[in-house]
């Protein structure tokens, strides 16, 4: 769904489904900081830094989950209301297959 893409990711339970390097798959916490580019993600005792634009998330903020192409999402947090257009684009020609 597209308001998943435009919500806000911080505090959200997280786990990268899908990532270029594989050493990333499986890793799990709760976001903690977002830029442009990366998501940080707080684990048991340190926090770690995922690029977006190689990966696919799996969200959870409580009541349900979803999943989130990082592709779609490289800009920074406060753009993606005023980038849903572009947003919906990456979507629809499936941006981030190419990169698993």
């Amino acid at each position: 769904m597209i308001s998943d893409y435009v919500s806000d990711f911080i505090g959200l339970r997280v786990k990268v489904v899908k990532h270029s390097n594989i050493n990333n798959v499986g890793k799990s916490g709760t976001v903690v900081r977002e830029s442009a580019r990366m998501i940080s993600i707080s684990e048991v005792k340190r926090i770690i830094q995922i690029p977006k634009a190689t990966a696919e998330f799996s969200m959870e903020n409580g009541t349900r989950a979803f999943n989130i192409i990082g592709d779609a999402v490289v800009m920074r947090p406060e753009e993606r209301l005023k980038n849903y257009r572009k947003i919906a684009k990456n979507l629809r020609i499936g941006r981030g297959d190419k990169h698993y």
